[in-house]
């Protein structure tokens, strides 16, 4: 848009004040007045009329909307086409085979977000929701005992990724999002959300096998270097030897850990 405006010579004025709705849209203040950008839903909570014949061609619209009016008078609307990303339904399926079940929350209008869900293969979506929706939204799962991920990059997003058991965030995308994540992505590429599960599973699964042989490992040989078999069968285990299995025992464990520098994701 900013490109078209400099194609045509239209230079932007100074911004007096601005003042940004989540969910809904902006409000700037310019020398001719107070400009006013955002949904059909927001204009019609403000009370600012939209003609008729333009309201359908809004409402049949595939494409995202944005509304225009100047002191509360409506002047226009632009279609704000978002393309997906060609590696979304491949991602969305590997999620799926993982046990993982895809949900799509967004404030745009229903039949877009509805386009977008069937173009990746996710069943489950919620469309025309402000932010505060989206976080109830994550709570309605965790109520319902699922663990939730919520995977975001814009101010919009930024109270469903706190509420989230985990919050996933863009590099690409809003500090305000960044700072109510828990992890951020360094790549702006969707890959790295499956690639990051992969890593936490086998990150948990290195723990349990730590665990697991330390476990083992202490139960088995404390009992010799404590002398408890010793008026038995006569076996005890010296004290130096009972350190060297101790410090052998933790360098398996590290030795076992480092595996995962090697994991390919």
């Amino acid at each position: 848009m900013r490109a078209a405006a400099a194609a045509a010579g239209v230079k932007p004025g100074a911004v007096i004040a601005f003042e940004a709705f989540p969910g809904k849209g902006v409000k700037a203040r310019v020398e001719k007045g107070e400009i006013t950008a955002g949904s059909l839903k927001w204009f019609a909570e403000l009370g600012l009329v939209v003609p008729e014949e333009v309201r359908k061609e809004i409402i049949d619209a595939a494409d995202a909307v944005l509304l225009l009016a100047l002191e509360g008078e409506y002047k226009g609307y632009a279609r704000l086409g978002d393309t997906l990303r060609p590696e979304a339904a491949d991602i969305v399926r590997e999620l799926a085979g993982m046990g993982i079940e895809p949900v799509m929350a967004s404030g745009d209008r229903r039949v877009v977000v509805a386009a977008a869900a069937e173009a990746v293969g996710i069943k489950t979506f919620h469309a025309e929701i402000f932010p505060g929706d989206k976080r109830e939204l994550v709570r309605s799962y965790k109520a319902l005992g699922k663990i939730t991920a919520m995977v975001g990059d814009g101010f919009n997003d930024a109270p469903a990724l706190a509420e989230a058991d985990i919050g996933i965030s863009m590099r690409s995308g809003t500090d305000v999002a960044a700072e109510a994540s828990d992890i951020t992505l360094m790549r702006n590429d969707l890959k790295a959300v499956v690639n990051a599960v992969k890593l936490s599973k086998a990150i948990k699964r290195t723990i349990n096998q730590n665990l697991a042989w330390a476990f083992i490992y202490n139960m088995a040989l404390i009992p010799f270097a404590a002398g408890a078999f010793y008026p038995l069968w006569g076996i005890l285990i010296p004290a130096h030897f009972a350190g060297a299995a101790m410090a052998l025992s933790s360098f398996s464990v590290v030795l076992n850990s480092l595996r995962l520098k090697k994991m390919k994701v």
